[in-house]
């Protein structure tokens, strides 16, 4: 056991750059993640607004958002799905009803040209 002590040190002297190279990497992922989702709130809020300025109640503008994040997120999970389809099934959490067809986006303002 004794004997061992000296390998296992030379082993976590291995592993240690390995971990800090993953810190590194998710400190840099969250970054990005954190400056996306801060554009996105931005642009919502700005298009939100702009809706109810033209007469669309939030309640209206939040369901269309939602059905438009719904048709993007399926987009992207279908990409991921051309890549690696057991890694698109461990990420889709939707119920099969909550699937998008292939619809174009609804229209924000349905009657205008």
């Amino acid at each position: 056991m004794k004997d061992d002590l000296p390998d296992l040190a030379r082993r976590l002297g291995e592993i240690e750059p390995i971990i800090e190279s993953v810190e590194e990497t998710m400190r840099h992922h969250l970054s990005i993640f954190q400056k996306d989702y801060a554009s996105v709130v931005a642009l919502y809020s700005i298009v939100s607004e702009l809706a109810q300025h033209k007469g669309i109640s939030a309640a209206e503008f939040d369901n269309n958002f939602r059905k438009r994040w719904d048709i993007c997120y399926d987009r992207e999970l279908r990409k991921q799905e051309d890549q690696s389809p057991e890694l698109a099934a461990l990420m889709d959490e939707r119920d099969l009803s909550s699937i998008p067809t292939d619809e174009p986006f609804p229209p924000l303002f349905p009657n205008q040209p």
